[in-house]
């Protein structure tokens, strides 16, 4: 009965370390924005549309992410423009 008792244990244990573990993985989330800007006869003078990556956590333990996830949504924002003739 004791032998039972320590493998339900471990069990719990286990259980315990996973909920943990899963609890610690970042949600990506992806973060869609565009606009536009007219001249006076309302040409399209340029459009933009970009998906920005963000991070749901701001724990501390994210924060080397979050700011690659600025880094790198930066960059992206300006290959994001496209020029109308």
């Amino acid at each position: 009965m004791q032998g039972k008792r320590e493998e339900c244990d471990e069990n719990k244990e286990s259980g315990e370390d996973k909920e943990k573990l899963i609890s610690e993985i970042p949600h990506i989330l992806l973060e869609e924005s565009d606009g536009a800007e007219y001249d006076s006869e309302y040409r399209c003078l340029y459009y933009i549309n970009n998906v920005h990556l963000k991070l749901k956590e701001n724990g501390k333990e994210f924060e080397p992410l979050i700011k690659a996830f600025d880094k790198y949504n930066v960059d992206k924002l300006f290959e994001g423009i496209m020029y109308s003739s």
